[in-house]
């Protein structure tokens, strides 16, 4: 048993069930043991991580945020103190491919930009650190923000509430310590679960994600952000998509080597947990803190509109580098058959700016 499994037991031993959200928020953000507070790679394509990202993958992703930027930046008059905002940037690869496109196609934002991180984890931002004196990192979103926030694979890693369906309410999953290790349980669930739940007709034992934390991070962007947009890049959909009636379970899943992980309980801060963002719920919030939602697509569709086709249509594929660089970026864009192009959507929010600019 684990240092992190051990002091779980032992904490539910004496204050009784933990609610999954607390549950969750040990497993990844313990300062000692936590998943994504320990060392060692989390993304990334090889072996050695656990799971891939579209920026790991290739750099289109990067070159796509950054004709985002650069197009916001010209929209905003290009202001000279323009900032990126980037959560849960994982290595780093995003901000340096976008900042490279930005050095190649527009100098004048690439002088002027800045590429802020906000990241929980030690061994990610000790890879964001490097030489770049534009990329830095900051605790939370600076008040008047004026440029882009850029949130990548991070919505779906905030801890949440897994609630499912009793006797017509919601009941709050929970986990009990047993000889074994850990099982489920439930508990009541807290008002601000259901505060956060999704909304609609559920048949009994249906579960769902409750994001308060989502909620709560969509409130505080709103708040901070003077004038720009907010990218919101992840895995999820409609909620009339998401809970289904033949997907009683919901979306909660957990990653280590490459591999999908049913069992969310299992090794303790040695897995990534997770869930789909529902975008129906995220409009809502965004709407709440005034930020209108300019478009959500999936990522197959955002990635055609920067050009991935063309970048497709004209990728060397004589060595197999560039073959496996080609077929990286189709995985990114292509959505069937395994593509990520489908799994992701791409929402994008604004304030302060003319709606028909």
């Amino acid at each position: 048993m684990s240092r992190l499994a051990t002091r779980l037991r032992r904490r539910i031993e004496r204050d009784g069930p933990m609610p999954f959200c607390a549950w969750m928020e040990a497993c990844l953000y313990d300062p000692r043991d936590g998943y994504y507070m320990r060392g060692g790679r989390k993304t990334g394509t090889g072996p050695d991580a656990d799971f891939a990202t579209s920026p790991t993958m290739h750099p289109f992703l990067g070159q796509a945020v950054a004709r985002e930027a650069a197009a916001l930046w010209r929209r905003l008059g290009r202001p000279a103190g323009f900032r990126i905002l980037e959560y849960g940037g994982g290595e780093g690869d995003l901000a340096r491919d976008a900042l490279a496109w930005l050095d190649a196609h527009e100098p004048g934002l690439a002088e002027k930009a800045a590429w802020l991180h906000v990241e929980a984890s030690p061994a990610h931002r000790a890879r964001q650190a490097g030489p770049d004196p534009r990329i830095g990192q900051v605790a939370g979103a600076p008040a008047g923000l004026v440029g882009l926030v850029v949130a990548h694979e991070f919505l779906d890693a905030l801890p949440f509430h897994w609630l499912e369906r009793r006797r017509g309410a919601w009941a709050a999953v929970a986990v009990q310590a047993t000889d074994e290790g850990f099982a489920e349980t439930t508990l009541p669930a807290e008002a601000g679960a259901l505060d956060a739940a999704p909304q609609g007709a559920f048949q009994e034992g249906q579960r769902v994600v409750a994001m308060e934390r989502v909620r709560d991070w969509v409130a505080t962007i709103a708040a901070a952000l003077g004038a720009g947009a907010v990218l919101v890049v992840d895995y999820g959909d409609e909620g009339r998509r998401l809970w289904l009636p033949d997907r009683p379970d919901g979306t909660v899943r957990a990653f280590r080597g490459q591999r999908l992980r049913e069992d969310v309980l299992a090794d303790p801060g040695g897995q990534d947990i997770t869930a789909s963002v529902d975008f129906t719920l995220l409009r809502q919030w965004a709407a709440a803190g005034g930020l209108a939602e300019a478009s959500m697509e999936s990522q197959e569709a955002f990635l055609v509109r920067q050009g991935a086709l063309d970048a497709l249509n004209t990728a060397p594929r004589a060595s197999l580098e560039d073959a496996s660089s080609y077929l990286r970026l189709r995985q990114m864009v292509i959505g069937h058959g395994g593509g990520m192009g489908r799994a992701f959507r791409v929402a994008r929010y604004e304030k302060g700016l003319e709606q028909d600019a």
